[in-house]
């Protein structure tokens, strides 16, 4: 019953409508137009560990859903998960129906440098985690053809503790043609991270692989122009997913059992 009460009691200042118009509006490179109209809305308790963590997601939009064949009118959608708590923004998300064209220029270091600055203010103090800007341009070059059509750009900042990645905890910035965010998004696991101290080396660790995994020889085959080709290569059924410390497998299952 305590415990009940608590959750009912609990103080969740970031799960309105106000304050996240507020929280989007605080940012000019979030959109959220006054024709946009809350649509649907969910409030929602992950826990990490031993902390509960309370996130609360809105989605708003401009399409006017009770019209027949409302898809061929433009509109604008925008969804967007905050913490309920502290109201730090963990995904955002803008749509438009009537695709933004591609561009014959792109720059990408403007791009770049756009993404570093919105991922540093979004993230805050978890920002110094995340280690080199990754770009990845979106285009299409027609085949012997001269211009090349941009479509946007995606950038991904991979987090590191230790120096050493934490697999899964990213942070990603996309954006269009027109160099607007179309979508943030971080992961950031609240957890103990192992200190790297006294690990075994890359030698000793696939030492310990070798002693219950072998090399067979396998075909591979591709088709390419309606012609398949294949490949003999050694490789091995097992993963190299090793514990650091011990050299035992972990992340691995016997397809026997």
């Amino acid at each position: 019953v305590d415990k009940a009460l608590e959750e009912i009691n609990k103080e969740l200042p970031y799960s309105s409508e106000e304050k996240i118009r507020e929280l989007v509006d605080s940012k000019d490179y979030f959109i959220l137009t006054d024709d946009m109209e809350l649509y649907y809305f969910t409030l929602y308790k992950q826990t990490e560990g031993k902390t509960d963590q309370y996130f609360y997601t809105a989605s708003f939009s401009s399409a006017d859903y009770d019209k027949d064949s409302y898809w061929n009118d433009e509109f604008e959608e925008t969804v967007i998960t905050v913490n309920a708590e502290s109201g730090e923004i963990i995904s955002y998300n803008y749509y438009k129906n009537k695709a933004t064209k591609p561009s014959n220029t792109y720059d990408e270091a403007a791009a770049e440098q756009k993404a570093i600055d919105i991922a540093k203010e979004l993230a805050g103090d978890k920002f110094k985690e995340y280690g080199d800007i990754n770009t990845y341009l979106d285009y299409y070059k027609p085949m012997n053809g001269n211009i090349t059509n941009y479509y946007g750009s995606s950038h991904i900042f991979n987090r590191y503790v230790n120096d050493i990645e934490v697999s899964g905890d990213w942070i990603t910035v996309d954006f269009n043609s027109d160099n607007v965010l179309t979508s943030y998004y971080i992961n950031y696991t609240e957890a103990d991270f192992v200190s790297p101290d006294k690990m075994l080396s890359e030698d000793e660790i696939m030492d310990k692989f070798w002693q219950d995994n072998e090399l067979d020889l396998y075909y591979l085959a591709r088709i390419h122009d309606k012609i398949t080709k294949t490949v003999l290569v050694y490789g091995t059924d097992g993963t190299v997913y090793r514990d650091a410390f011990t050299g035992e497998p972990v992340y691995s299952y016997d397809v026997s059992e």
